[in-house]
């Protein structure tokens, strides 16, 4: 029984959600031949302030671009 996990950072709708579970569902099937009932997919969105991403908080000011001199 394949499990997905997937965690992100909150922002995508509930239909954006239902599309990706069928293709990621579908892709499954297709090519592992596992009965699309037999797979669990596990969505975690988290609040911004609890992302990080390129050094920064993902809630907190976008950084100061850098210069090129």
């Amino acid at each position: 029984m394949p499990v997905v996990h997937i965690d992100w950072a909150e922002g995508r709708t509930v239909e954006q959600k239902r599309v990706l579970i069928e293709y990621i569902s579908d892709k499954i099937h297709e090519v592992c031949g596992v009965d699309k009932s037999r797979i669990i997919i596990l969505i975690n969105d988290y609040p911004l302030p609890n992302v990080g991403m390129n050094g920064r908080q993902r809630s907190g000011p976008a950084p100061a671009p850098e210069s090129k001199d």
